[in-house]
């Protein structure tokens, strides 16, 4: 599977989670009964987890009670109210009843976001519906190895024609002709564009937002965007104007209304006002494909120690969960999908194992 890069910024998956063989932690609603592959029906309600047995994935509920049987070969994050699923090397989704409701013959598809998915199909791309139905015909171009799809985000997708990006609507009708050459998604009402070789952001009728030119910017997020200034870092609000002043080596985008920064090689955290909540003292980065650290969800982030382990601090900066995990996601309705040994686990806010994947 692909990963996908938005202008200065990695947007790929943090964890074994995003792999067709090692998934996250999924988080949908179940009310009604779900069927397992070949087997009778259960009853649940809460999210499903996905969970591993044999090299084989299936879902269970928040009692770690199977509900899917293991017949997967890979489960990602439910997105949308639909998750990918792989059989046979084929991507397909089950909805958040754990159904097979779109069967897995697709080379590869991207998340359901806003009732549509991108799906592959001739070398070309499309979208489907969540019926599984080709609603937007297959003939976007695929940059190997860069931006094969993307979801839509605020009302539009970011596909390539030509050689070019541009947006489509829902339609499949262009609402910004294909004129940029890596444009980011939309966020907040806005989207990062190159023009003349500098980024720029840009409204929805591709109107340049701010006569500023800054290195580089990124996203929008909880109303401030990184921005890049005499080789330093900082954000800005929506006027171009630095809220917080450019002296970080890197940053990541405001989430839950703490963001990521870089301090002398050393990774932290800071508020929307720049104060330091958490001192940069983790490892900022691992490789392209993997962030080094989390977003604090319900009180706690994940970072990585020198020795490339994982734990859990808090808003204090206190490490409350020791760091000898391999891998792990944000917390969700208590419990974070981490690796153990080489195993796949979950463990709640104390960091008790809840549940592990048995060992060979």
């Amino acid at each position: 599977m692909r990963s996908t890069l938005v202008i200065g910024f990695v947007a790929t998956c943090i964890l074994p989670g995003c792999s067709p063989t090692k998934p996250q932690a999924s988080s949908e609603p179940v009310t009604e009964p779900v069927s397992k592959p070949g087997s009778g029906g259960a009853v649940v309600s809460g999210p499903l987890l996905a969970y591993v047995v044999d090299d084989k994935w299936g879902l269970m509920d928040l009692e770690f009670k199977p509900v899917v049987e293991p017949a997967y070969e890979g489960i990602l994050p439910f997105s949308d109210g639909m998750a990918q699923v792989w059989q046979n090397g084929k991507a397909g989704f089950v909805d958040s009843k754990g159904r097979l409701v779109i069967p897995c013959k697709f080379e590869e598809v991207g998340d359901f976001s806003e009732g549509l998915a991108p799906v592959i199909l001739g070398g070309k791309v499309g979208y489907i519906d969540k019926a599984g139905d080709l609603v937007i015909p297959a003939k976007f171009e695929l940059v190997d190895d860069l931006i094969p799809y993307r979801a839509f985000s605020e009302g539009l997708a970011c596909v390539m024609f030509d050689g070019k990006y541009g947006f489509i609507d829902r339609a499949g009708l262009w609402v910004i002709e294909p004129s940029f050459p890596l444009p980011s998604d939309f966020s907040e009402g806005l989207a990062v564009v190159e023009i003349d070789g500098k980024p720029r952001w840009i409204d929805r009728g591709a109107r340049v937002a701010i006569s500023e030119a800054f290195e580089d910017i990124g996203p929008m997020s909880e109303g401030l965007a990184p921005a890049k200034r005499n080789g330093k870092w900082g954000f800005i609000d929506g006027s171009g104007k630095f809220v917080i002043p450019a002296k970080f080596e890197f940053v990541r985008p405001f989430k839950r209304g703490y963001a990521q920064v870089v301090v002398g090689g050393k990774l932290g955290y800071i508020d929307k006002i720049g104060t330091e909540i958490v001192s940069p003292a983790y490892m900022p980065y691992v490789d392209s494909e993997e962030p080094a650290a989390g977003n604090f969800s319900e009180g706690l982030a994940w970072v990585r120690i020198s020795d490339g382990n994982i734990g859990f601090v808090d808003t204090s900066g206190r490490m409350v969960i020791s760091a000898r995990f391999q891998a792990a996601t944000d917390f969700e309705h208590g419990l974070s999908f981490v690796y153990l040994d080489g195993r796949a686990a979950y463990i709640d806010k104390s960091g008790q194992i809840k549940w592990q994947e048995k060992s060979n």
